[in-house]
């Protein structure tokens, strides 16, 4: 995830160095417009990416009772483990 959002980042300002070198050399400032639109999409995307993966995490699917047994039942066994309120799983 931090990876993406990096790439995003490095991309956004390659794209902005682009567009902004453009205006300048050549005084027209149609290729600073479309700059920042392809950074905002960009963002967007990245942004909505993450709150989709976000969101499956908090409300994706509980584990099966027995398996959740079997979890507590395990973090009982580590002294430092004093509560469990909730189990997420994810589907890979």
């Amino acid at each position: 995830m931090v990876l993406l959002e990096d790439f995003a980042a490095v991309l956004g300002l390659t794209i902005a160095a682009t567009c902004i070198s453009i205006t300048h050399y050549t005084g027209n400032p149609l290729p600073d417009a479309v700059g920042s639109l392809l950074i905002g999409t960009l963002l967007g995307g990245v942004a909505s990416f993450i709150i989709y993966t976000n969101t499956m995490s908090l409300v994706g699917r509980s584990f099966i009772f027995f398996s959740l047994v079997a979890v507590l039942y395990d973090g009982c066994l580590f002294a430092f483990v004093f509560c469990n309120h909730s189990f997420k799983m994810h589907h890979f």
